[in-house]
């Protein structure tokens, strides 16, 4: 394949990142990416990836530059698995990424995107979306996460290419509103909600009311779908006895932090009997049992002090 010149290249990649019209402030790299993907095809995938860190990568510390993808030379052994159409990027079982599907998802989520800031601002009047948001290539290192940047700036970051494997074109409005709901939550609650981070019974709140709004807020959406993963779990937590073993069991936990953290909140992680991630499913049932006395509003702004003791009593009637 006859390869495009520097200049051209050069002149792919000086475009103007695309930023949608909306009430969030959100940058698309893939665009960007995309060129390059298609300009440095003939290259061997470990010069490609060299190629994207010194000429892409270096533009955009704000999404590049975290612990979750560590050293430049770190940075370039994930980008390979982006650059090398002999081992395409996989995840799990999930089928390996093809460029058709990525070109396509990356065509599609802004348009997703706008749809879901749209509703979100309906039905949260207030939402102000001060951090920022972008959109660019995480290597299979994440879907959605949130960090702070060289600058000391939070942002949140979505990986599209790790998206495009193990998400389908429904399940985006869904997580879209759940991470939007992060947005708002930590802006409305501030130090409150930053307070008590990594504390069992506080990590149900947060993970399973950002669920259960994405769940009320998406025409259509279904409670597996607002649970995401892992996919069975909706189900399991229905089965005979698992919401009242469950129950008891974050009793005893709720102060927790740590290891105990991890049982409910990590993949791979869980208490015998209980699947992984089994801590949203019940912050998801919390806000599904508190919505029928306030509003989703009113929800968004109870402060811990007032959520504590109604958690409590919620998972004492249950765990009877």
């Amino acid at each position: 394949m006859m390869m495009r010149s520097a200049a051209a290249l050069a002149g792919l990649l000086a475009c103007t990142t695309p930023v949608f019209a909306g009430v969030c402030q959100t940058t698309n790299l893939m665009p960007e990416v995309l060129a390059f993907r298609a300009a440095t095809a003939g290259l061997p995938p470990d010069q490609r990836a060299a190629r994207f860190v010194t000429e892409v990568v270096a533009k955009h510390p704000e999404f590049f530059k975290s612990d979750i993808f560590g050293n430049d030379d770190e940075l370039r052994g994930y980008a390979v698995r982006l650059f090398d159409p002999d081992h395409p990027e996989h995840f799990g079982d999930y089928p390996p990424l093809t460029d058709a599907k990525l070109a396509a998802f990356s065509a599609d989520f802004p348009k997703v995107f706008a749809s879901a800031e749209t509703r979100f601002a309906k039905a949260f009047p207030d939402f102000a979306c001060t951090t920022p948001i972008l959109f660019g290539p995480s290597f299979g290192r994440f879907g959605g996460s949130g960090g702070v940047g060289p600058d000391g700036v939070y942002r949140m970051r979505f990986g599209i290419d790790m998206l495009a494997m193990i998400e389908s074109p429904s399940d985006l409005p869904v997580l879209f509103s759940h991470e939007m709901f992060h947005v708002h939550h930590s802006q409305v609650l501030g130090n409150a909600l930053k307070q008590n981070l990594g504390v069992v019974w506080w990590g149900a709140w947060v993970e399973g009311l950002a669920s259960y709004v994405s769940y009320r807020i998406t025409p259509g959406a279904t409670p597996k779908q607002a649970l995401a993963w892992p996919a069975d779990l909706y189900e399991r937590m229905q089965a005979p006895g698992a919401m009242k073993q469950a129950s008891a069991q974050m009793l005893l936990d709720m102060d927790a932090k740590g290891k105990t953290y991890g049982l409910w909140f990590h993949m791979n992680e869980s208490y015998p009997g209980l699947p992984s991630n089994a801590g949203y499913y019940m912050g998801y049932r919390m806000a599904e049992a508190l919505a029928a006395r306030y509003s989703l509003p009113e929800l968004a702004r109870m402060s811990p002090d007032e959520l504590k003791p109604l958690i409590r009593a919620y998972l004492t009637e249950q765990s009877k």
